[in-house]
């Protein structure tokens, strides 16, 4: 339990461990090189509505729209990096495979025929990659790639907006088991307790000032015994 987890309210200390139990890190976001701060902003939203933890940002600037993300970005970790061979070296270290999106009549990237979204393998660790709105995927994550998926459509158009594409994506996740339960794998508990301890104090105005003298107290405490 952190230091200031006694200042919140009952309740709201029930809905963070009740949103933490739902996290996951087993599935993250790559966006490649997207620009428009609506796209980002609405693809922040759904993540957090789905309980996915990381969003990882490859690119030189971007920019998000408050009235769009509506404060998720709080309980979001975004991790940037200036190129794709960045994310590729950190992500390829932790295990992750790759995932890009593509029409079922593209040319494939990856060495295995395309999949419907809902029949990935969520229950590895898959980083999904979503590239920019008029380039696409960038040349390095395609050769990279290790899976292509496709999100089945029945209409004349060929293509969803990057922010729809991610929110379908994240959706299917959740699939498959009674009540919706996600097939992606929890938080560890350290990471989840590291986590509420940062939450709970964003949670709080001025929580850095009140953790410092919780701090401080503590430490008299301690000498004065």
């Amino acid at each position: 339990m952190s230091d200031l987890e006694q200042f919140l309210l009952p309740e709201r200390n029930a809905r963070l461990d009740d949103v933490l139990s739902k996290r996951s890190r087993s599935l993250i976001l790559i966006l490649d090189q997207v620009m428009n701060a609506h796209n980002i902003s609405a693809v922040m939203r759904s993540a957090d509505a789905f309980g996915v933890q990381e969003l990882h940002l490859v690119g030189e600037a971007f920019e998000f729209s408050p009235n769009i993300s509506l404060g998720t970005e709080r309980w979001l970790e975004l991790k940037r990096h200036p190129s794709p061979s960045s994310a590729i070296e950190e992500l390829q270290g932790r295990g992750y495979r790759f995932v890009v999106l593509e029409s079922p009549a593209s040319p494939s990237v990856a060495t295995a025929p395309p999949v419907p979204v809902f029949s990935l393998p969520f229950g590895e660790k898959l980083a999904l990659i979503f590239g920019n709105e008029h380039r696409g995927i960038s040349e390095e994550f395609s050769r990279v790639a290790d899976l292509k998926a496709y999100i089945p459509m029945l209409g004349f158009a060929e293509s969803f907006n990057i922010s729809v594409a991610a929110a379908i994506t994240m959706f299917c996740s959740l699939l498959g088991e009674v009540e919706g339960r996600r097939k992606a794998s929890p938080l560890e508990e350290a990471d989840r307790t590291r986590l509420k301890a940062e939450w709970v104090r964003g949670s709080l105005r001025h929580g850095d000032v009140i953790l410092k003298e919780v701090e401080t107290r503590k430490r008299f405490k301690d000498t004065s015994e």
